[in-house]
């Protein structure tokens, strides 16, 4: 019987012998009896370079994407290919960036995990600086044709090295433009490092394709009117079931204590990455005005649930921070009725204040209260720098843009828009005065059509494209039909866009808040001819609004956008910049990022900063894809700082003679409101 020691015997011998064979020959020779080798015999027999050049076809690696790839679309590729081929690939990262990003490296060989005796270690390392971004997508393309050719080419050599792909060592922004702070000591001199065109890094090219949408995708939610308690459990289900992509908060409560909560959509949800945007949709400012409700609750459940297989849902949110709030006045839904389509009933908060005439203005001061659910509002755009917003509306069909307001308005308490007049700060509804009032109102709202003139904002261009893009990829809007139900003075918008003074002036408005106050370019969205439709007509609502409100939130992505830095490559928070000519500014975050929306064209940007020199720089802009430019400003020396002050971000208001019709219409409109106040 054999004996555990024969068998352990064995195995050595033959461990032994297999030993040997490896290092048998040395150009043929056989290795001699003697411990140690000269040079030439340890060189052990590597394996045969082949005697032709590797194959390449076109479009084998299109799978990638002819498009620069940011730190999380490249952290994704590589991860996506470590998953797909671990007996080739294997990932890891050497450590983290300054900004901590990881500085991954993706190991390509028969032998992913562990060094195999006789192959030698290889590397290529990309993007050693920021803005050189060339190197940087030939290795992902070169790790594509080297893992996903089926077989291993025979000229690769896999199974005798390994292949180090470092794609990002300096794992700053690819277009972020490396400073150097010293040549012999001396600081840089306080201008750019390269020309224009070197500085403007190719960005993220949006997708050439629209989002897809099937009908009965969202009809899990249902196609009812959600009350709070119904908004608040699906709000947080969502986010339960999808932490991947959502995270709720509140930015506060309403009078009555109901919290006004925001869902943020996105691929980064809790925290903000460096180079998103974030946008934001607003609904139900209005109480009365259901149907913007109702449409974000199903914008979030198409995003979340197509998030995986639509390609510009995958993009959008990949790339962009989205924050919906489905209701900012949910005290007065409570009390609103459905089917009422000119009532009052609900509109104002439980105060009895117009939400939507509660900001500060930019042409007149208002006077009004502010609201709790206002200040919410107002702490919100303080913590978040958006870059596109819209506010949801009823009442109309019609996408309006900013200003809203004029030097010469009224109060712009629109009796159209408004219940029968407030006694004592609070709403007062009563069937048998509401229908005279609108019936008052009826008269007012034709005579309006023909004074009102535009109020153009300097961004007017800018503004108008993306009503556009709303009402064209509307199912109705884009017509400008009149609403049926208006009656006498139905009021026609050509392309279904409107210059919001120009279709009635109004005084606190949060579109032009956000515009002026914020620099983010805010739409008001009136979304149905009548305010609280009944529930049956939910779905087609959805159905015409659900293209606009995607494609809009894409517009966040045209223009500029980059950094300001100082000379030692520290980002700049609270920089003000104002396109020239354009006297409406917006500041840099606290990462020294900055976006603003622009049509193509030729422009140059003013940026100023508290203890530096203003600085100018010229751009251009494409129609194609945002342009990336990086700012450096020089600090002003102690000695000097108090010759000089940086400009206001905002200029003061503008300033207008009186129309010959204002002060009629004036007196009008106050004789009417005194006869009820």
């Amino acid at each position: 019987m054999r004996t555990a020691k024969w068998y352990m015997c064995v195995f050595l011998v033959a461990f032994l012998y297999f030993y040997v064979m490896l290092i048998k020959q040395v150009r043929g020779a056989e290795v001699p009896p003697r411990p140690l080798l000269p040079a030439e015999g340890r060189q052990a027999p590597a394996y045969e370079p082949p005697q032709f050049d590797p194959q390449f076809q076109d479009g084998e690696t299109d799978s990638v994407g002819f498009s620069y790839h940011n730190y999380d679309q490249m952290t994704a590729y590589m991860r996506k290919v470590a998953a797909e081929r671990p007996d080739i690939t294997a990932l890891y990262s050497i450590g983290t960036s300054v900004q901590g990003r990881e500085l991954w490296v993706l190991v390509v060989s028969a032998s992913p995990y562990e060094h195999m005796i006789g192959k030698p270690n290889v590397k290529y390392v990309g993007n050693i600086h920021g803005n050189e971004a060339i190197g940087r997508e030939v290795l992902i393309h070169l790790i594509e044709v080297s893992c996903r050719s089926g077989s291993l080419p025979p000229y690769t050599a896999m199974r005798t090295a390994k292949w180090y792909m470092c794609v990002f060592l300096v794992a700053f922004l690819y277009f972020y433009v490396m400073l150097i702070k010293q040549v012999r000591g001396a600081e840089v001199p306080p201008r750019p490092l390269l020309p224009a065109e070197g500085r403007q890094a190719p960005a993220y090219e949006p997708p050439q394709f629209d989002p897809q949408f099937q009908d009965g995708e969202t009809d899990s939610v249902g196609f009812s009117y959600h009350n709070y308690d119904q908004l608040t459990a699906y709000m947080r289900k969502v986010a339960a079931e999808r932490p991947d992509i959502t995270a709720l908060y509140s930015i506060g409560t309403s009078v009555q204590g109901r919290e006004l909560w925001v869902l943020v959509v996105s691929a980064s949800p809790y925290e903000h990455m460096i180079g998103k945007p974030n946008v934001k949709y607003v609904g139900n400012i209005h109480g009365n005005e259901a149907i913007g409700r109702e449409v974000l609750i199903h914008l979030i459940e198409y995003l979340t649930t197509r998030y995986n297989t639509d390609p510009y849902v995958r993009w959008l949110l990949d790339n962009t921070r989205v924050h919906i709030m489905p209701s900012m006045n949910p005290d007065g839904f409570e009390v609103s009725r459905e089917g009422s389509c000119q009532g009052g009933q609900g509109r104002f908060n439980s105060n009895g204040f117009d939400l939507n005439r509660n900001f500060p203005d930019y042409f007149k001061t208002n006077n009004k209260k502010s609201q709790v659910e206002t200040e919410a509002i107002k702490e919100w755009l303080n913590k978040i720098q958006f870059v596109l917003s819209a506010q949801l509306h009823g009442g109309a069909l019609v996408a309006s843009y900013p200003f809203d307001n004029t030097p010469n308005a009224d109060d712009g308490n629109s009796v159209r828009d408004s219940p029968v007049p407030q006694r004592t700060g609070r709403a007062w509804y009563d069937p048998l005065v509401q229908p005279v009032w609108n019936a008052l109102g009826e008269p007012i709202r034709v005579i309006r059509q023909f004074r009102t003139t535009e109020s153009r904002s300097p961004d007017d261009d800018t503004l108008r494209h993306l009503a556009k893009v709303y009402s064209y990829n509307h199912g109705q809007m884009y017509k400008g039909e009149p609403c049926a139900n208006k009656g006498l003075g139905a009021e026609r918008f050509p392309d279904g866009i409107t210059n919001g003074a120009k279709w009635y002036p109004l005084t606190g408005g949060m579109g032009d808040y956000n515009y002026v106050w914020h620099g983010c370019m805010e739409l008001t969205l009136e979304l149905s001819c009548c305010k609280y439709p009944e529930a049956r007509q939910l779905r087609s609502f959805w159905r015409d609004n659900r293209k606009a409100l995607v494609k809009l939130l894409g517009e966040a992505h045209r223009g500029v956008r980059g950094y300001v830095v100082d000379i030692n490559n520290n980002p700049i928070e609270g920089a003000g910049l104002k396109v020239k000519g354009r006297n409406i500014g917006f500041q840099t975050t606290q990462h020294g990022e900055f976006w603003r929306i622009l049509r193509p064209g030729n422009y140059v940007m003013e940026v100023f900063a508290e203890g530096y020199y203003p600085r100018e720089q010229a751009f251009s802009v494409s129609e194609e894809r945002p342009t990336e430019i990086s700012i450096l400003l020089e600090r002003v020396p102690e000695v000097n700082r108090h010759d000089f002050t940086p400009p206001p971000l905002a200029p003061p208001p503008p300033t207008a003679a009186p129309s010959g019709l204002s002060g009629l219409w004036t007196r009008l409109t106050g004789g009417f409101q005194s006869l009820f106040g």
